[in-house]
């Protein structure tokens, strides 16, 4: 058997080759496109658009006293 010209196996190529993997472009654009929609809709939030928020009615203060219109 002949010897190794060198002990130091550092510098030496792998017995294998690792997989080659291609890019998800659909899932990184979905993925792009959720996270751009949900930085929006938190930017644009506002408390008042919430269906728990609304009383189904309109209140205003007149002559004092808070009164509450149907809309």
């Amino acid at each position: 058997m002949p010897k190794a010209a060198s002990s130091n196996s550092k510098y030496t190529d792998p017995s294998f080759e690792a997989p080659h993997y291609r890019p998800n472009w659909l899932g990184a654009v979905l993925c792009f496109v959720l996270g751009v929609l949900i930085i929006v809709a938190m930017a644009d939030y506002e408390p008042s658009q919430t269906a728990y928020m609304q009383q189904g009615a309109k209140s205003e203060v007149v002559n004092g006293t808070m009164t509450h219109l149907t809309v």
